[in-house]
């Protein structure tokens, strides 16, 4: 198994779509924790986000995520009618 050395990672645009954490050591697995928390601390890790939508739209949102195997971004429902359209990533 190799390593991914995260910090070499920062500054470019990357996915990381799984990691298999049932094969890598505690040590593996706290280093890889400490990397990502620090990198989310420094702002490098922002999560995409496809849509916003409100609880009257839940159900289009519940279509929309069905219908969009393989698009890029999460879907997010807010409870607070007014952050839909003020939420930024």
């Amino acid at each position: 198994m190799g390593y991914l050395d995260i910090g070499a990672l920062i500054g470019l645009e990357f996915v990381i779509i799984g990691q298999a954490i049932f094969s890598v050591t505690d040590e593996e697995l706290k280093t890889m924790r400490r990397d990502i928390d620090l990198m989310q601390k420094n702002n490098e890790v922002k999560p995409i986000v496809a849509n916003v939508y409100c609880m009257e739209d839940v159900a289009q949102a519940h279509f929309d995520s069905l219908a969009g195997a393989g698009s890029r971004g999460k879907l997010v429902v807010s409870i607070i009618p007014e952050a839909k359209d003020s939420v930024k990533f």
